[in-house]
């Protein structure tokens, strides 16, 4: 997602989210189509991999620091190739706002 000129969350790599209906678990869908430099295929594996990395300690993202306290990394799930799912250690309404951080 990114902000838009208004400050609200508008689609771009994830073409939608939404939460539960206590936001204990945001569902992402990504974009088809998108494509990296080398011609593979964007996938939810990919953003997946991109939140692991972030909270990886190796390496000193400054974005783990917001972001660890809300997400455990082995909890992510791809159901399928557009489909992440990230469960929230608590609830937390704010978290599609937090990954438009440029350290995202």
């Amino acid at each position: 997602m990114r902000v838009d000129a208004d400050g609200d969350l508008a689609p771009d790599l994830a073409e939608s989210w939404e939460p539960d209906a206590q936001a204990r678990t945001w569902t992402f869908r990504t974009r088809e189509g998108v494509t990296f430099h080398d011609g593979r295929r964007l996938t939810a594996a990919d953003a997946a991999y991109t939140l692991r990395h972030i909270l990886d300690k190796a390496t000193a993202s400054p974005q783990a620091a917001v972001l660890a306290p809300l997400i455990d990394p082995k909890r992510l799930r791809t159901p399928d190739e557009h489909t992440l799912v990230v469960p929230p250690k608590t609830p937390n309404a704010e978290f599609p706002r937090l990954v438009t951080h440029y350290n995202c």
